[in-house]
């Protein structure tokens, strides 16, 4: 069906098709119980409503890519325990804490492809599967990703869509 709008409030995305050069979304009546769920991935494959290609042309009318720098921060944990235990940790420390998005990971995961496709269409793609989860998590203020080691791959795209972004190796 033609997309001409997306219910952003709703859509996490999931993963990419570099072959069709679209991005997957799955839809959610309520997005915060599975962006907080350990594993993520788990919990969207489960509650899923419905799926949605968008084509990557398209997704920076979606998912605009910030207009300033926004406090986006990556902690580097090794396992799935050790990434919910630091996201546990900083969040009852009122630290605005967001598992990895499934989608991000996907990108690091074949970051061969994704380094294929247009330079134009990286940041947009990037910022939709970022976007997303710091928006249902609270737009306003600053996000720290708890994210696997394999993300360091997407460092020079990240570096370029959020100049200053770091890897943190502990949390604080």
């Amino acid at each position: 069906m033609p997309l001409f709008a997306l219910p952003t409030g709703f859509a996490l995305p999931y993963a990419a098709d570099f072959d069709a050069e679209t991005l997957l979304f799955t839809l959610h009546p309520q997005p915060l119980p599975v962006l907080d769920a350990s594993p993520v991935l788990d919990e969207q494959r489960r509650l899923a409503a419905v799926g949605v290609c968008v084509h990557m042309r398209h997704l920076p009318r979606f998912y605009p890519p910030p207009g300033e720098r926004p406090g986006v921060w990556f902690l580097l944990e090794d396992t799935p325990a050790s990434r919910a235990a630091a996201a546990a940790r900083l969040r009852a420390g009122g630290v605005r804490a967001i598992d990895c998005p499934p989608a991000l990971l996907h990108l690091a995961a074949n970051a061969t492809r994704f380094a294929e496709v247009r330079p134009a269409w990286q940041a947009g793609l990037l910022w939709a599967c970022i976007a997303p989860a710091r928006r249902v998590h609270g737009a306003h203020g600053d996000a720290v990703f708890v994210v696997p080691d394999q993300i360091r791959r997407l460092g020079p795209a990240l570096q370029a869509l959020l100049p200053g972004m770091e890897f943190l190796r502990h949390a604080l």
